[in-house]
């Protein structure tokens, strides 16, 4: 018999929890690389840094913003809720509580939703460039024209074109809309994959850690 069955039972209870395989293919991301909770750290990392900048962009540019245009008024108001989301994320992967890292793929899906909606009616404007997204594209052109040429004026770039013209500027710029809004959907559900291994992760391991407390409860004698 044990002399010391407390450290014995201590014993088993570690051995029994380092049995949890850390590093399953189901907790890999990145090809199998990397572990979840590393890249979940990285992503709430990039994320906060982009959101912060995005606070400070909505509002340098509040003044000049259409607050009633229906995207550019989510996107202002979505970036004042992500900044503390995502540092929210941060806290729960360091903390390791699974919780805290919901909201972040709440609203990740929610982005998701906008892009693909943004998507189609960039699709449609493709083939039907005087409606759908016409205006925004517009904008699009009139800032990227701007941005490239600043000595033109900005408001008559478009009125000095034909119809023909400016329905090609616009099927162009819709066109290159469909790859951005494409792109981030596919980085935002990349994200929401590797945050959510994170979050199954998480709670398998303390799931399991509380199936053996349960069976190898720690004497305290």
């Amino acid at each position: 018999m044990s002399a010391n069955p407390s450290s014995d039972a201590e014993n088993l209870l570690v051995e029994r929890q380092n049995s949890f395989k850390n590093f399953d293919e189901r907790y890999m991301c990145w090809c199998k690389s990397v572990h979840v909770v590393k890249g979940a750290k990285i992503i709430g990392i990039i994320c906060t840094i982009i959101h912060a900048i995005s606070i400070y962009e909505a509002i340098r540019s509040t003044a000049d913003q259409n607050f009633f245009d229906f995207f550019s008024g989510i996107e202002t108001v979505m970036s004042f809720i992500e900044f503390p989301l995502a540092v929210l994320l941060l806290v729960g992967i360091f903390k390791e509580k699974p919780l805290f890292m919901i909201p972040f793929m709440v609203t990740s899906v929610f982005w998701i939703l906008i892009y693909a909606i943004q998507l189609l009616l960039y699709i449609l404007t493709i083939f039907f460039p005087g409606s759908f997204m016409n205006a925004r594209t517009e904008e699009h052109i009139l800032a990227v024209t701007f941005t490239l040429h600043p000595q033109l004026d900005p408001g008559r770039v478009l009125e000095n074109r034909g119809s023909e013209e400016k329905h090609g500027s616009i099927r162009l710029m819709a066109f290159l809309l469909v790859l951005l809004y494409g792109g981030l959907i596919l980085t935002g559900y990349w994200f929401l994959d590797v945050v959510y291994k994170c979050y199954r992760y998480f709670n398998d391991k303390n799931r399991h850690n509380q199936s053996n407390n349960r069976l190898y409860p720690m004497n305290e004698a």
